[in-house]
């Protein structure tokens, strides 16, 4: 018998390993033969699950404590968000497994640099209600946030986070300039790599597809470079790391060659999440963020 598997569930800012038992492989490889639909359904309810979500940390605590608190209306949910300071906004959009004070350390710069922050926990990641999400719905939550703000002068995204921004931006969400640290080039292949470690079949996967695409109300292509950089106005600065073991730096390089005013730089040694608390990394999307101002700066 096979040792276990272990699975790299991928969403957003970190892939979340989780040990599947021989057994359980096995049993969902006849799953997937005798009742595909069942199985697709079970795969989707995985996949779409945020793991690996920690308590919040002294420093995190101490962040929020000094925010102020409001709450976001979006797909259906009460959202918890908090505000820094005055100013053009920037608004720090956090991953998959992540949250929105992860993004803690571009806070006091950003306030140093004369602009307002805000940040919230998307649907069932922090402190947010909710089981399952994709970037779809974050991507709505973005838009219904971005609107409900009236404009924002930038986002910075991570990993999925991303992915959800460049949505909301091409569906019209009120944004001045983004950054895109470590971002993802597609999901299709996440999903495949997913269903194949699980023993899931090919049928399995198809079906996962349609009935994922049916229920996010959007496409798989539509994370893909062309498609996400579309008819983009905005400036983006890429910044993707080298020794990213979970979003490879060559989809960052080419989602910023696709946009019409996109700009790439690339880290080493910083992997996919140390890129959140390099200084030099800060400096640079303050700097990026602060040259010139955008449509919504007011």
């Amino acid at each position: 018998m096979k040792s276990d598997a272990e699975v790299l569930v991928l969403g957003n800012s970190t892939n979340v390993r989780i040990n599947i038992p021989s057994p359980v492989r096995f049993g969902m490889s006849v799953l997937s033969r005798l009742a595909p639909g069942l199985a697709a359904k079970l795969a989707i309810s995985i996949f779409l699950h945020p793991q690996g979500s920690r308590p919040l940390r002294p420093a995190e605590k101490k962040l929020l404590s000094e925010a102020t608190p409001f709450r976001i209306k979006a797909e259906g949910y009460d959202l918890p968000a908090w505000s820094w300071g005055d100013g053009p906004t920037v608004l720090l959009q956090h991953g998959w497994g992540s949250r929105g004070s992860h993004l803690g350390l571009f806070v006091p710069a950003l306030l140093e640099a004369g602009f307002s922050v805000v940040t919230y926990d998307a649907p069932a990641h922090g402190q947010s209600p909710g089981r399952t999400t994709n970037a779809f719905e974050v991507g709505r939550v973005v838009l219904a946030l971005t609107r409900q703000l009236g404009g924002v002068h930038a986002v910075v995204g991570h990993s999925i986070g991303c992915s959800a921004s460049g949505f909301a931006m091409r569906s019209g969400a009120p944004i001045g300039k983004a950054v895109f640290l470590n971002p993802p080039s597609e999901m299709e292949s996440h999903t495949s790599q997913f269903v194949e470690a699980m023993g899931f079949t090919d049928t399995v996967l198809e079906r996962i597809k349609t009935q994922f695409e049916a229920s996010a109300r959007g496409l798989w292509s539509d994370f893909e470079p062309q498609n996400l950089a579309r008819d983009q106005r905005a400036p983006l600065l890429v910044i993707a790391d080298r020794d990213d073991r979970t979003v490879p730096w060559r989809g960052g390089r080419a989602i910023a060659a696709a946009w019409p005013d996109g700009e790439f730089q690339q880290t080493t040694g910083l992997g996919h999440l140390r890129v959140l608390k390099a200084p030099d990394v800060v400096k640079r999307v303050v700097k990026f963020v602060s040259a010139n101002s955008g449509p919504f700066s007011a």
